[in-house]
């Protein structure tokens, strides 16, 4: 196989007038490399900490860490490196001849975190990995890198956003926050506040195609994805079409009210009003509107849609349905 070409961000790094600058761009090539050596090299110029983020702290795993530094030491004359912390509480702190220069935080948790960073010690958001196989978002999680931004920034604009993904769909909370349609090459939007870098590198490609893996998988989905479509997973969690009857509950998450109508074969988790004799339930334990159950707390009634659910029985009605109860599909979903 021929030897694998590492992705090139140059063009987006240098472009000064943007400052969210997403990289979208195939699998392996380099991309949580540059994140973890672009706090490296801040460190190096001013002396501040680098932030990485991940979606949630049990995507922040110790193995997740050593490569991370695995990844460095590959690519930069580096001294004893070391990590410590937890990202469960105040993130994974990491170090060079024991001077912190890189602090790993899940922006599920972005509100406790916050009083952690600032302006004076931390330099530049890098989200990593964004885009899940799974689909699985949190609701708000675009506010969330913009809030972790400001907190280290402070208005002063001398800051960056970079945010890491596969190619793996063409649509996501970021893009449908800023109504970004994506394209090959680069790409500005929001009056230029905004970049895009999206790369598909034909020679990788090809020698995938050509490789075990693509003899393996040629003619299924992930086929298209490796040699250079996507895997748009989001179409398989949609179900356009249902029954307008619903079972007898609704479920309150972040502030809106989704129900379990009846599908084709299953059930179509959609946006649902509350009925007079409707169980009310919350995916918040200490939260929710008056009258409301924790989900978590009605054992049987979970314990169902969770089997529903790990059987593909339960849908969305739409891709907002998916992000907008998020916290929902984490409970079917445990």
């Amino acid at each position: 196989m021929k030897k694998k070409v590492y992705i090139n961000i140059d063009q987006v790094k240098n472009n000064k007038r943007a400052f969210f600058k997403y990289i979208s761009s195939d699998r392996s090539d380099g991309k949580t490399t540059h994140a973890i050596s672009m706090t490296w090299d801040n460190f190096q110029e001013c002396g501040k900490i680098g932030v990485l983020a991940r979606r949630y702290s049990g995507d922040i795993t110790k193995n997740y860490c050593e490569t991370l530094l695995t990844n460095l030491r590959k690519v930069r004359s580096v001294g004893d490196l070391d990590f410590d912390g937890s990202a469960k509480k105040d993130g994974i702190r990491f170090y060079e001849d024991g001077k912190q220069f890189a602090l790993a935080v899940p922006l599920s948790r972005a509100d406790s975190i916050k009083s952690s960073l600032d302006v004076a010690t931390h330099k530049n958001l890098y989200v990593d990995e964004y885009v899940p196989l799974t689909a699985r978002y949190f609701k708000g999680e675009v506010e969330a890198i913009l809030e972790i931004y400001r907190t280290i920034d402070r208005d002063t604009f001398t800051n960056d956003i970079y945010v890491f993904s596969n190619h793996i769909t063409i649509s996501n909370p970021i893009f449908t926050y800023f109504n970004i349609i994506p394209r090959n090459g680069i790409s500005h939007y929001q009056n230029g506040r905004f970049v895009l870098l999206q790369v598909a590198n034909k020679g990788n490609r090809d020698a995938i195609a050509a490789s075990p893996l693509g003899e393996l998988t040629e003619g299924t989905q992930y086929y298209d994805y490796a040699t250079g479509g996507t895997l748009t997973p989001v179409n398989h969690l949609i179900a356009a079409t249902y029954s307008r009857e619903r079972l007898p509950f609704v479920i309150e998450c972040g502030g809106n009210l989704f129900g379990l109508y009846h599908g084709n074969d299953g059930f179509v988790l959609a946006p649902a009003e509350k009925k007079k004799n409707d169980i009310l339930y919350s995916t918040q334990p200490n939260g929710g509107k008056s009258g409301s159950i924790y989900l978590g707390a009605a054992k049987n009634r979970l314990h169902a849609m969770r089997a529903l659910f790990h059987m593909s029985k339960i849908m969305a009605d739409s891709e907002t349905t998916l992000y907008n109860a998020a916290d929902i599909w984490k409970m079917f979903s445990a």
